[in-house]
């Protein structure tokens, strides 16, 4: 339920955020408390990627050691990446069309951390972990479509553009209210190897 609450967060503070950034640039009068409260809230959402990465290492680590700690990692570097963008904003009060970018790629990145282990651990349905994997590889060829000029999903985005984002906002959707409504799959942790204590002498004696 924390990962799902956090997950929404993110999510949905980052959206209004970036709607209030958009609004501020494309007003004349350029009111100042919209652009501070827009910043706040992807400051937030920066907060909430980091704050993910950290709730779900005990989560992957028993399925993916290297995995939950990379997973983690990345995650804290979005959150870096979304809170220089807030600091940039702040200091510049200028323009950055392509200032989400960057939380772009590392968030592709690490959701391609992360719903292989997913699927392969079954912590959630079949589907959803496919749509993950589909929704993050589509992210990450968007970003370098963005970069070419072929589509855009930063400021302005493109009908191409919400082919790229799409997939993955909708997963960024569906996972975290399974996890609030349902949790993870009960049986699908990695489980211990049988625990053997005692010596064998001891053991060898018992079964006599």
């Amino acid at each position: 339920m924390v990962v799902g609450v956090l997950f929404l967060s993110f999510t949905v503070t980052f959206f209004i955020g970036n709607t209030l950034i958009h609004s501020y640039f494309s007003s004349a009068a350029k009111p100042a408390g919209t652009l501070i409260t827009g910043v706040l809230l992807i400051g937030l959402s920066g907060l909430a990627d980091a704050a993910v990465g950290l709730a779900m290492r005990p989560v992957l680590r028993p399925c993916a050691p290297v995995r939950s700690q990379g997973y983690f990692i990345l995650r804290v570097a979005e959150g870096l990446a979304v809170l220089a963008a807030c600091a940039y904003f702040l200091t510049s009060r200028s323009h950055w069309n392509d200032y989400a970018l960057p939380a772009y790629a590392l968030s592709a990145v690490a959701g391609l951390v992360l719903t292989p282990v997913l699927l392969t651990s079954r912590l959630v349905p079949r589907s959803l972990s496919v749509l993950g994997i589909a929704g993050y590889a589509l992210l990450i060829a968007g970003v370098v479509c963005n970069l070419l000029g072929i589509a855009d999903i930063g400021w302005h985005v493109s009908p191409a553009g919400i082919v790229f984002l799409a997939p993955g906002g909708l997963f960024e959707l569906l996972f975290p209210l399974l996890l609030i409504v349902r949790g993870f799959s009960a049986g699908s942790r990695a489980r211990p190897g049988p625990v053997r204590t005692g010596s064998a002498r001891h053991r060898d004696v018992k079964a006599a």
